[in-house]
């Protein structure tokens, strides 16, 4: 603009915004800001571009690689069979990319090894694309931690990639960082080996138990130690495969074939399968409950998860469930009644202390413990026609602290049995349990309500609080209704999913068993794990004693397929008490990824594997589903 010249008024416009604009930056900053105000402010920022790139290095991948990636692809590396190739993940975020074109159809593994991050062991990931016909490279695998709970020869932080592949097709791998390692190298292979085999050279020569209900020793010293046993049942059926210990212990099955051990099924805490745990017992035990073949010899590996605290165990196989509570562990239970508090005294580690309540209405009451110890209870119904005690619910912490809160529907004037005792069963202590109908009385000076008026039916209950594949039983009482999750899902060959199942009505006496109509496809255990053995479909039937059934179908893939959407109803409002799946919609239905769900608070709404819900008090929950890379949530408020 020159001096003398007239000045338009769209240029003054422009001129005044531009002065505006700076004004407005000027506001902005703090005026008497110090020197080291002005370098927090830059630390600030510098720490915010290194997270937002952490949160992109452990993100999934995406279905399709992005223009930045293609320019990497075209100058990837070429992978050759049984080759090591070196990853480097110098910055945040940061990929290596290869490529691979496999001269034979068949399955090939893309696994990492040899992890490194300045001396510590770092998180790989990895994802396999593809280039589809009109020039886009889409994502058809990927992986983080391999098979963690297979307990493989690989470490349990490398990922492994097993697909099938066809020949003259060029493949190309992405390889980076997972979590919070930023940087680091490591190495990478291509195989058409599967490196997590387990082979004979690993195992060495195995202890073998040849009799059931017999303890055998175990002597390791760290937790890198493990331990071999073989066993071959003379009959088929449904077995224990458990520890006896103090410390926490891991248990895995395998079974060979071709001088190859292929994973059958695993635990590490028995307590996660709520069929087995009793209170009293180490909840840190393993214990496998799984269907074997007659003749058929088994290889089960033992370990410790962490550090051992006592290195010196037993292991026992059988077919009679360890965890079973007859009389003579019940003995002569105290009395408790409503609105009253009983002191406890675990003075012998491992000691349980029992408690019986008869109810005068039909109504969900409270079971709940206070102290500083790490209390857990569990409620148990006598069967007449088996004379043994058989688990209703069980509760650790209610979600907010280390005492128990334990919410069930009782039927009046039947007789209900409490087991109350420490979570370690190497401890001793004390601590106080009460018995109210006011789901907030395990806190301070809550006050105490009156008993539940028997005419009042809103505090009646209509489903079962816990149904697992033992449901809450008393004599005489035969299941009206089974109801599962979903009639149909799917699997990749090596993935698994546990069943879950409501009965009706809630004090039915009857027990559940899974059979599978095609086990080399699906085989399923009798606590419900289903396991995908190879390309097909099975049906997945449960049976009540008294006949009810459900039937689950199970489509077995050779590919995995990927989740594209998952949607759910956005808010539910459920009474305390209430149990019931929670409906979801995935896209494609056939979707193999794994699915988990997860409560923001446990103590109000609980929920299982399978969207499962409890109510358990008044409040209020958000219950998340996540599929693959796609989730879904449901705001859950509890009257």
């Amino acid at each position: 603009m020159k001096l003398g010249k007239k000045v338009s008024k769209r240029t003054w416009k422009r001129c005044l915004v531009a002065i505006l604009s700076f004004c407005l930056c000027l506001g902005c900053l703090p005026v008497t800001a110090s020197a080291k105000d002005k370098q927090d402010v830059k630390e600030e920022k510098t720490e915010q571009k290194i997270s937002n790139k952490a949160v992109m290095a452990r993100s999934y991948y995406p279905d399709y690689a992005t223009e930045e990636d293609k320019e990497a692809i075209e100058a990837a590396a070429s992978l050759a069979l049984n080759k090591e190739e070196t990853v480097t993940i110098n910055s945040a975020g940061g990929k290596n990319w290869f490529s691979f074109t496999p001269n034979e159809t068949k399955t090939y593994y893309f696994y990492s090894l040899n992890s490194n991050n300045n001396g510590e062991d770092s998180d790989p990931y990895g994802a396999l694309y593809k280039q589809t016909t009109n020039g886009i490279y889409e994502c058809i695998a990927n992986n983080d931690d391999h098979y963690y709970d297979y307990w493989t020869s690989l470490r349990g932080l490398d990922f492994c990639i097993g697909i099938d592949l066809e020949a003259n097709t060029t493949y190309y791998l992405c390889a980076s960082l997972y979590e919070d390692d930023l940087t680091g190298s490591y190495d990478i292979k291509v195989s058409d080996i599967d490196p997590t085999a387990l082979t004979g050279e690993v195992i060495g020569t195995p202890e073998q138990i040849t009799k059931e209900d017999t303890p055998y020793q175990v002597l390791l010293e760290s937790s890198d130690d493990d331990k071999w046993f073989t066993f071959t049942p003379n009959e088929s059926g449904t077995y224990y495969l458990y520890a006896e210990s103090t410390t926490d212990t891991r248990g895995s099955l395998y079974e060979q074939a071709d001088g190859v051990y292929t994973y059958l099924n695993s635990n590490d805490n028995n307590y996660c399968d709520d069929v087995v745990h009793s209170v009293g017992e180490n909840p840190y035990d393993f214990c496998i409950v799984t269907y074997l073949e007659a003749e058929v010899t088994y290889y089960l590996r033992i370990g410790f998860f962490g550090e051992p605290d006592n290195g010196n165990f037993t292991v026992k196989v059988s077919k009679n469930n360890p965890y079973t509570i007859t009389n003579s562990v019940v003995g002569n239970p105290e009395n408790i009644s409503l609105n009253e508090t009983k002191n406890v005294s675990i003075e012998e580690a491992g000691a349980v202390q029992w408690f019986t309540f008869t109810p005068s209405a039909t109504g969900t009451y409270y079971f709940y413990s206070k102290g500083e110890e790490d209390s857990v209870a569990g409620l148990y119904s006598f069967n007449s026609d088996n004379e043994t005690y058989n688990q209703m619910v069980w509760d650790d912490d209610n979600g907010e602290n280390l005492n128990f809160n334990l919410a069930m529907n009782l039927n009046a004037n039947q007789v209900y049995y409490l087991a109350t005792s420490l979570l370690n069963s190497y401890d001793t202590g004390s601590f106080t349990v009460g018995l109210s109908t006011n789901p907030n009385a395990y806190k301070e000076d809550s006050p105490q309500p009156p008993s539940p008026d028997p005419s009042d039916s809103s505090t009646t209950a209509t489903t079962q609080v816990k149904n697992s594949t033992k449901p809450a039983q008393t004599a005489g009482v035969p299941a009206t209704g089974i109801s599962v999750a979903k009639k149909s899902i799917a699997l990749k060959k090596g993935g698994k999913i546990k069943l879950s199942t409501i009965l009706t009505p809630l004090n039915t006496t009857d027990s559940i068993t899974f059979t599978s109509s095609k086990p080399k496809v699906a085989q399923v255990s009798q606590n419900g794990m289903v396991k995908a053995k190879k390309p097909g479909k099975a049906k997945i039937t449960i049976r009540t004693s008294s006949g009810k059934t459900a039937v689950v179908t199970v489509n077995v893939k050779k590919n995995a397929v990927k989740t594209k959407k998952v949607s759910m109803k956005k808010k539910l409002t459920v009474q305390s008490g209430t149990v019931r799946f929670l409906s979801y919609k995935v896209n494609p239905k056939q979707s193999t990824d794994k699915m988990k769900w997860k409560s923001s608070k446990k103590g109000v709404v609980s929920v299982d594997s399978n969207g499962k819900i409890i109510a358990k008090k008044k409040g209020k929950a958000v219950i998340t589903v996540k599929i693959g890379n796609k989730k879904a949530s449901c705001k859950v408020t509890v009257r």
